[in-house]
């Protein structure tokens, strides 16, 4: 340490030097205030980091939202397509039933038809019929 407070100039060693301590006060001082700068900076990168990552998780939210909302829709309209089906298919077999009624019906009159103009017809076949 050197004492600059001498009357002949002379180094005493017992007193610390105040400029080479301040100088080393002052860079200390400098390098915790870098840090201090530099950890503020992580810190506030990390914070605006946390910021995106919720405002890219509220997006997913909501992309997740619509989509749980579209898929309930279709299910929805499954639902009615599925309703709609088996009421044509009952409505078709209720219609298959009748056309079937119909054709006996229609085969039943054609045999009548049929009876009533062969018995019309006999007749007239055996009178131009001629007799051996």
């Amino acid at each position: 340490m050197i004492d600059h407070d001498t009357h002949d100039g002379a180094v005493s060693p017992t007193k610390p030097d105040d400029t080479h301590s301040s100088k080393l006060e002052a860079r200390q001082l400098w390098e915790a205030e870098e840090r201090i700068a530099e950890l503020e900076g992580r810190l506030a990168e990390g914070v605006e980091r946390q910021r995106v990552l919720e405002v890219e998780l509220a997006a997913l939210r909501s992309d997740l939202l619509v989509k749980v909302a579209y898929s309930a829709a279709l299910e929805q309209a499954a639902t009615e397509r599925q309703g709609h089906i088996h009421w044509l298919q009952s409505h078709f077999d209720a219609e298959k039933q009748y056309a079937g009624a119909l054709a006996a019906e229609l085969a039943a009159e054609r045999g009548r038809i049929s009876y009533r103009v062969i018995q019309r017809l006999i007749p007239l076949v055996r009178v131009r019929r001629p007799h051996p």
